[in-house]
């Protein structure tokens, strides 16, 4: 199901947000899901009241609310002055009644709200909603100020609001006068208002610290300076030389009003030469102050191109050189650095004319001949790329200036020559000689070695290695990164052997990325890991590992372990994710305290061995395993999963209880004596969720046929499931897979009938059953949770007595999506409906199948409180005629759908079977009762009218990890 409508209208908390009043004396707050809707999750999380203001609706204070009205009938009275909205991700802003935000929540008990105060109006709230970076709305000086004070300090997207601040400054030219003169010292402060005063503090403060102006410009602002009269002539002006080019700032070359801002230049040649004028005027006088290097590329040697009526390689060479020196731009006194890539030069050149280029203190050479990189002045230094060089002793041509270079495809016989002169290596699909080795004497800044045939490589003491041995099957890889060299030390090895190293080497926790695939260590030697290692991947290697800093204890790895150690996402700590696969463990698993997330696969313990999670842990991910669970030091969990295994054992043990709030069993068809006692050591679990796959696992029984592999499954069903019996399990067409589904089904309802009788049923809110069908026996079991708020039952077949035990407390109902092994049973039943009259329920909002919709008769009287149904456009389903039936009066139909249905022009929404799907529909549903009719995609909804087929607004929605794009647009025949 669609991201945002998997989530829409299926949320037991809410946020309602508190604004300023609006510009006409209105109350205004807005109602939503989601945090992370909005561009601002971190800022609102930080403004939520304190845990006392967080209750359920009837212990509310009715009074607390920014406005502090002395009579509350009064303000019922005059209720056009509250304004109420709705927020999601997937419709956007939908206007609700006139009515305070405390008669909402009287209203919907059953939800717990959160009230958010914040300083600003509606109207700036939905602006930032909106923002992204093809769309920055056009905010005032007032909520500039408010977006430096109040948002930017929580890094909620804080590159997209500086975008916003330097398109404000762009197009204030004055203001930024003002704010540069306040920098300068020539004005003093007081004669400057307060916003002013804000944003050139913020603007103009050099500091860089976390979340100031220049720390977010510099890592994620680029601009771009246009030619007005040729868009293909840009100059890239970056503010930092760590910037990622998130976000790229376009402007005219002609007004660089934000040149205050730009340190670094960066173009091609050919740019450099069509646009001497502006550059030797405008860009000198505006960089003057701020310019710290200039970078030209692409100075080519471009064959079939004539100077003259011949030129030579010589010549080509003379002119370009002799616009460079002649250039104001590089004359600047501030420019620290000028770098100029030459491509493609092969005769030697004369350089004396760079000696008058003062701040020229690199060249880069790509693919050109080392006679050519030889004549460069050795004052200067050289980053070298040589390709396809058959020469054959390369290394000892190389002159002393070069201090970075890549070889590709060159033929290397002095591999122990390489100059100690060199800070960075690349040697890349290079013929190395038969009887050479690869000698690297000192630690490099950088080194690459990729090759395919059988290459020795020795290092000199100071490395991690003596000798290593790449390329004896196929690609192989070695990679190592100083750790001063990008804040981050790194080593990959993959397919090598290391031939020689001392007994133990430690990798140090300056070395932040580690990687090691198909590698082997010598015997009795261990590689180990110091705390600071942020990633750590091992896999398809053999060697003892120690990893005691992390797990306590040292791994004997075998060709299929693996282990993967990875911070955790947005994380400012050293918080860690820890997976551990194919490992049989004969000693104990202790895991640090730094890790929150651990995931465990294939793991065998023999010997009495354990694994012991640690304090902070809120996460564990079980996938076939065994053995014993130390949970004791553990404060509570987030989120257990544990997948069990058909075709082996599924002997877990947990040591001691602790909270879960979410816990999900898949795949269960075994051992459900031993996993109903494991059940006792989760407490206090609020959703519970249980799920079916088998097919990647009867897939991977090897050596087997289908059928066989069936039979294995089946032996192990019965052989631990002693209350089971063979008339139990009734064939079908196909016949093995049937008794699979049995098989689990009855697992699942025998281990279900134990949880939701015992103590804990009385807290759980969300219960989720998918692929396994409820028997009817275990319907009764729903009607005493107390609190059960959310059912989600995606199974084969359900009942009409189904409906008769759904309990009160009941809002949102889930039975789509059916795994069908077997014949789907019609939803029928005995009961009559005035039998199912007598249980009355409140769901609100179902998610439900055509063909079930169709053929519940009497949905009407078995949800009466129903007001947004979820469906899915099914073509196969449409009929014309169906038997009759009651007519729904909803609030909102929405109707899931492929993107063929949203075409380039959304014409596919008024098509004959579109159509006819609708109007299907209506003999189920009264069309003219919805207040919305939203037709969703993984990337559009629309809101349509069901009669006329109009299209009335179009979103466009992205999931939160794809933030290219976040827009909303309407049609010129909406409202």
């Amino acid at each position: 199901m669609h991201f945002y409508l998997r989530k829409y209208a299926e949320t037991l908390l809410k946020h309602i947000i508190l604004f300023e009043k609006g510009v006409d004396g209105s109350n205004e707050y807005v109602i939503l899901e989601d945090l992370k809707d909005t561009a601002i999750p971190n800022y609102l999380s930080a403004c939520i009241k304190s845990e006392s203001e967080s209750l359920p609706t009837s212990t509310i204070d009715k009074d607390n609310s920014r406005w502090n009205a002395k009579n509350v009938d009064d303000r019922k009275q005059n209720s056009t002055q509250n304004k109420l909205s709705y927020f999601s991700g997937l419709l956007g802003f939908e206007q609700l009644d006139y009515e305070p935000y405390y008669t909402v929540m009287e209203r919907e008990e059953h939800i717990t709200y959160q009230v958010i105060n914040v300083p600003f109006q509606k109207s700036f709230f939905e602006k930032i909603v909106s923002i992204s970076q093809n769309n920055i709305p056009y905010f005032t000086i007032d909520e500039i100020c408010i977006i430096i004070t109040e948002i930017i300090p929580h890094n909620d997207r804080p590159e997209l609001f500086v975008y916003a601040i330097c398109i404000y400054l762009y197009k204030n030219p004055d203001l930024v006068a003002k704010m540069r003169s306040m920098a300068d010292n020539s004005e003093p402060i007081a004669h400057h208002d307060y916003q002013t005063n804000i944003l050139s503090s913020f603007v103009f403060n050099t500091r860089y610290t976390k979340n100031s102006f220049r720390e977010i410009i510099d890592s994620h602002v680029t601009f771009m300076l246009i030619n007005q009269k040729d868009k293909n002539d840009a100059i890239y002006a970056l503010p930092g030389q760590k910037c990622k080019e998130k976000i790229v700032f376009c402007f005219s070359m002609n007004n660089l009003l934000l040149g205050f801002l730009i340190k670094h230049l960066l173009m091609n040649y050919r740019t450099f030469e069509a646009n001497q004028n502006v550059l030797n005027s405008s860009v000198c006088k505006e960089l003057h102050d701020s310019l710290e290097s200039v970078t030209i590329l692409d100075i080519n040697n471009e064959k079939g191109f004539t100077i003259f009526n011949s030129t030579t390689e010589e010549q080509f060479l003379a002119y370009k050189l002799d616009l460079i020196m002649k250039s104001e731009l590089l004359q600047i006194k501030c420019i620290k650095s000028i770098n100029l890539y030459f491509g493609y030069f092969c005769q030697e050149y004369d350089f004396t004319c760079l000696e008058n280029l003062k701040n020229l203190n690199r060249i880069i050479c790509w693919k050109c001949s080392l006679e050519f990189v030889r004549s460069i002045p050795k004052h200067i230094q050289v980053e070298m790329h040589l390709a396809e060089d058959n020469t054959g002793r390369i290394f000892r041509k190389v002159p002393k200036n070069v201090v970075e270079s890549s070889f590709n495809r060159c033929h290397i016989y002095d591999g122990s020559k390489i100059p100690d002169t060199l800070r960075s290596i690349a040697i890349q699909r290079c013929r190395i000689g038969r009887n050479d080795t690869l000698v690297f004497d000192r630690k490099y800044d950088y080194i690459t070695v990729e090759v395919s045939k059988v290459t020795i490589i020795k290092f000199c003491e100071c490395f991690l290695f003596e000798e290593i041995v790449l390329g004896a099957s196929g690609n192989s890889t070695f990679r190592f990164t100083n750790e001063y060299t990008k804040d981050r030390g790194s080593v990959e090895l993959i397919n090598a052997k290391i031939v020689k190293m001392q007994q133990m080497v430690t990798i140090g926790g300056d070395i932040r990325d580690v990687t090691f695939e198909h590698v082997k260590l010598p015997l009795d030697t261990v590689i180990a890991f110091e705390e600071g290692n942020q990633r750590i991947k091992i896999s398809k290697s053999r060697g003892a590992f120690d990893l005691k800093a992390y797990i306590g204890s040292i791994l004997q790895f075998k060709r299929d372990t693996m282990i993967e150690i990875l911070p955790t996402s947005n994380s400012t700590t050293n918080l860690s994710r820890i997976t551990l696969q194919n490992i049989q463990l004969e000693q104990n698993i202790v895991f640090a305290d730094t890790c929150v997330h651990v995931e465990l696969i294939n793991i065998r313990m023999i010997n009495n061995s354990l694994i012991k999670l640690n304090k902070a842990c809120k996460q564990l991910v079980m996938n076939e395993c065994n053995g014993a669970i130390d949970i004791n030091d553990v404060n509570s969990f987030d989120r257990i999963v544990i997948c069990f295994c058909i075709n082996g054992n599924n002997d877990i043990k947990f040591i001691g209880s602790q909270t879960v709030d979410h816990l999900h069993l898949h795949n269960i068809c075994t051992d459900v004596e031993s996993i109903t006692s494991n059940l006792k050591c989760f407490k206090n679990v609020k959703h519970l969720q249980f799920t079916f796959n088998y097919s990647d696992q009867t897939g991977a029984l090897t050596g087997h046929s289908s059928k066989t592999s069936w039979r294995v499954v089946l032996r192990n069903i019965l052989c631990r499931n002693p209350y089971r019996t063979l008339d139990e399990l009734l064939p079908q067409a196909d016949y093995w897979k049937a008794l699979v589904s049995s098989g689990a089904e009855h697992s699942v309802n025998y281990i279900l009938s134990k949880v939701l009788s015992e103590n804990s049923k009385d807290l759980i809110t969300k219960l989720e059953l998918s692929s396994v069908a409820i028997t009817q026996k275990n319907y009764k079991l729903f009607v005493n949770l107390p609190r059960l708020s959310v059912l989600n039952v995606q199974s084969a077949g359900i009942h009409l007595n189904f409906f008769k035990f759904v309990p009160m407390s009941l809002r949102i109902l889930n039975i789509s999506d059916s795994y069908i092994l077997r014949r789907n049973s019609e939803l029928e039943g005995n009961n009559t409906c005035e039998e199912l009259q007598s249980r009355s329920n409140n769901i609100n909002v179902i998610t439900i199948d055509v063909k079930a919709l169709l053929q519940l008769h009497n949905i009407g009287t078995l949800l009466p409180s129903l007001q947004i149904i979820k469906i899915e456009f099914d073509p196969k389903e449409i009929t014309g005629t169906i038997s009759s039936g009651e007519t729904l009066n909803l609030r909102q139909l929405l109707i899931m759908c492929d993107e063929s249905i949203h075409d380039q022009n959304y014409s596919a929404v008024q098509n004959c079977t579109f159509i006819a799907f609708i109007r299907m529909l209506a003999q189920r549903i009264n069309l003219r009762s919805l207040q919305r009719c939203i037709v969703v995609s993984k990337t559009t909804s629309m809101v349509i009218n069901p009669i006329t087929f109009e299209i009335l607004t179009i979103k466009h929605v992205v999931e939160p990890d794809n933030t290219k794009k976040l827009e909303n647009k309407e049609d010129s025949s909406g409202n």
